[in-house]
Formats: C-alpha cells, sequence, structure tokens
C-alpha cells in the first residue's frame, strides 16, 4: 500500500508496529459519536431478541389458543346435536299427550253419548 503525501502515519504505544495507521487520529467527538452507535446497535439487538422472544412466546400461545377453540367448537357442535335431540324428544312428547288428550275428550264425549241414550231410553219406556 503506498501512502500519499501529505498523510500522517500515527503509532501509538501499543500498537506492534506490524500495522501502519494512515487515517488521522479520531477526535473525541468522533469517539463519542462511535461509542453512542455502538451503543445503540447493541440496544436494538437486545430489544429485537426480546421482541423475538415475545413473538415466539405470542405463537406458541395463539396456537393454543387455536387449539382451545377448535375443542369449543367441537363441543358446542356436540350440545347443538343433543339440543336437536332433546327438542325431538320434546315434541314427540308433546304430541304424544296431545294424542292422549283428544283420546280421553273422546272417550269422555262416547260416555255422554251412551248415557244420553241410556237416559232417552229410559224416558222413552217411562
Amino acid at each position: 500500500m503506498s501512502i500519499a503525501a501529505g498523510d500522517v502515519i500515527v503509532q501509538t504505544p501499543g500498537d506492534c508496529g506490524f500495522f501502519q495507521w494512515v487515517d488521522r487520529e479520531a477526535t473525541p467527538y468522533e469517539r463519542t459519536l462511535l461509542c453512542d452507535l455502538c451503543d445503540a446497535v447493541w440496544s436494538l439487538r437486545r430489544e429485537n431478541a426480546e421482541a423475538s422472544r415475545v413473538i415466539e412466546m405470542m405463537q406458541s400461545d395463539n396456537a393454543e389458543l387455536r387449539h382451545l377453540k377448535a375443542k369449543l367448537q367441537k363441543e358446542k357442535e356436540e350440545l347443538m346435536q343433543k339440543l336437536g335431540q332433546t327438542e325431538a324428544t320434546m315434541v314427540e312428547m308433546v304430541d304424544k299427550i296431545k294424542e292422549g288428550n283428544r283420546c280421553w275428550l273422546s272417550r269422555c264425549m262416547v260416555v255422554v253419548v251412551v248415557v244420553a241414550i241410556l237416559f232417552g231410553l229410559m224416558l222413552v219406556k217411562v
């Protein structure tokens, strides 16, 4: 690598001498800026990791909720089916009760007619 005229080669006391720095030394503002940028990057990485962890947890919870929703939907369908069967049974029972009432009423009417005929026959003989 060639060094252009006017470039300053800076070697600090801690350097091994193997590398040569051809850039100027950073100003205090630049050092502070680089440290702040580094801190910001690490902070964003931590936030990103936390957000990823929260997303995974929410996805897991979401999967559990979907499973529970499917289970509840199945139970709802079973209960609706049982309700339909119960309603059908109740309708049958109501129909039987209505038939029984009609049958009882028709029997009463037959008895009244027979009693009336017998009473009428008794009156005719007298």
